[in-house]
């Protein structure tokens, strides 16, 4: 499910019911194991992955195991665009793409079905242990699957130590929760960027800009180097009234990281920023 955002870490440092685990760098997949097949789909959307993720799907499990668990599908990278060209691209792509750098990774954090029984309303403690025994049982046929890791004392620390070593943010869970108990604390930066154009909206947007398209400043000239929405009606409106006058305007915007393609993961507009020069807007390195 959608974990929630939350802001401050604080309240949860003395709460002995609230764990921390790394947030991974990956999209949501529901494993299914039975009649020694294993198929995978994504837990959002329900599409079918298993094409794309031989590793896990090509093993053979023993007839008897009936599981159905969570996990995070990841890029041996950790890198949320690299996971994307696995679990967001054809079988042939996704095949293509691990081939050439490494295999998909699975980190299994919940137990939501066994031997035909739903099990989500447990509390999570008890989901978790069975996590941790099926992981040992499943690691004798595959080698891509993770086990996560719960972190119960030092919370806040353990978050800033992984921001600072390149990690997303952390996920707090309620050991006596069910599968909804779930909250995301994840580093926010900022970029200040220059608009070099928009895009056309689209459905309700038509007639108003659906995007605007941003660059950074080098070596004397501005490159392109993505698009951002996320900005109310309002300003989208004035944007849209106004575009020429909008062009080489610098303004913040949010995200994750910067991709490998040089943009902005997961943008966000914030606001224009009219008292910053466009020479400042550098991506450092």
């Amino acid at each position: 499910m959608k974990a929630k955002e939350i802001s401050e870490l604080d309240y949860i440092e003395n709460n002995h019911n609230l764990v921390a685990t790394k947030k991974w760098n990956g999209f949501s997949e529901t494993i299914t194991i039975k009649n020694g097949k294993a198929t995978v789909h994504s837990t959002r959307s329900g599409a079918d992955h298993s094409k794309n993720v031989p590793c896990l799907t090509t093993c053979k499990f023993p007839e008897d195991i009936d599981i159905v668990l969570h996990s995070e599908g990841i890029a041996s990278t950790d890198k949320v665009e690299d996971a994307k060209s696995i679990f967001g691209s054809l079988p042939e792509t996704a095949i293509a793409r691990q081939k050439t750098h490494g295999e998909a990774q699975f980190v299994l954090f919940d137990v939501i079905e066994l031997y035909g029984l739903n099990i989500e309303n447990l509390p999570f403690a008890r989901r978790h242990q069975l996590v941790g025994q099926w992981f040992s049982i499943l690691l004798k046929y595959t080698n891509c699957l993770k086990l996560e890791f719960l972190v119960t004392k030092n919370k806040k620390q353990y978050f800033e130590e992984l921001i600072a070593s390149g990690a997303e943010g952390v996920v707090i869970k309620d050991l006596m929760g069910t599968n909804k108990d779930v909250y995301k604390v994840k580093k926010i930066k900022s970029w200040d960027v220059i608009i070099t154009g928009f895009t056309e909206g689209k459905g309700k947007y038509t007639g108003l800009i659906g995007a605007l398209q941003y660059g950074f400043y080098n070596n004397g000239k501005v490159e392109y180097a993505g698009k951002a929405a996320g900005m109310v009606d309002e300003q989208r409106k004035v944007f849209s009234n106004n575009r020429n006058q909008f062009i080489g305007k610098v303004v913040e915007i949010k995200g994750q990281e910067i991709g490998n393609q040089g943009g902005i993961v997961f943008p966000r507009f914030v606001r224009v920023r009219d008292d910053k020069p466009i020479e400042l807007c550098i991506l450092e390195k």
